[in-house]
């Protein structure tokens, strides 16, 4: 149940107020806010959330997962629907700009980890499924707008209705640019340095 308080605190009262609340109800153990952290009109459902100096969540944001870490000077902007059995670990300076779609089920078993790292970028309205973990290096870009990374696909059987769901982590190196609407498989790494242009569909690793 104090989990859904805290959510109602943080929603309800501007960030000091907010923060010294859930203090005060003993969210020291799980909930941590740094200086000049902040956090807008947003629903933030989470067991662990932990804002380092500056970390930055803007307004109108629905986030429900098992975990949330924001480094110094980390933004999460408005917008965003961050839900699922998952984690998120943002680097300094990482950014989730504006109307994104970071989801898997929240009845998924498996505990999955968005990592994001130091001065990295998901841009405006892209799509990442959280079925398997998705790891961003340094200095990378999710591009413009409308890109899809997927985590899990499907095998059929050649006859009948049987079917695998196959699963593989998504990892992307540092000083990465990915253009508008790229769609990334399952199983997928892309080494340090490459651009991959708009409109390209990468179903094996770029080594």
């Amino acid at each position: 149940m104090r989990i859904y308080l805290i959510a109602f605190i943080l929603f309800l009262f501007p960030s000091a107020i907010a923060f010294f609340l859930t203090r005060l109800i003993g969210g020291n153990k799980h909930y941590s806010f740094g200086r000049k952290s902040r956090i807008g009109f947003s629903l933030i459902i989470t067991p662990k959330l932990e804002l380092e100096d500056g970390a930055t969540i803007s307004g109108i944001n629905f986030i429900q997962i098992k975990a949330l870490k924001m480094g110094e000077n980390s933004r999460i902007k408005h917008f965003n629907i961050l839900k699922g059995n998952y984690r998120i670990s943002m680097s300094e300076k990482a950014v989730i700009n504006k109307s994104n779609k970071i989801v898997n089920a929240l009845s998924e078993k498996r505990v999955s980890s968005l990592i994001i790292g130091y001065n990295s970028i998901i841009g405006v309205r892209h799509f990442i499924d959280m079925t398997h973990d998705v790891i961003i290096g340094e200095n990378s870009i999710l591009a413009g707008l409308g890109s899809q990374l997927w985590t899990h696909s499907f095998y059929h059987d050649k006859q009948g209705s049987g079917r695998v769901r196959k699963e593989g982590a998504i990892e992307i190196g540092n000083n990465i640019y990915i253009g508008s609407q790229c769609i990334i498989c399952s199983g997928v790494k892309v080494a340090d340095t490459i651009s991959i242009g708009a409109g390209a569909v990468v179903s094996k690793s770029l080594l």
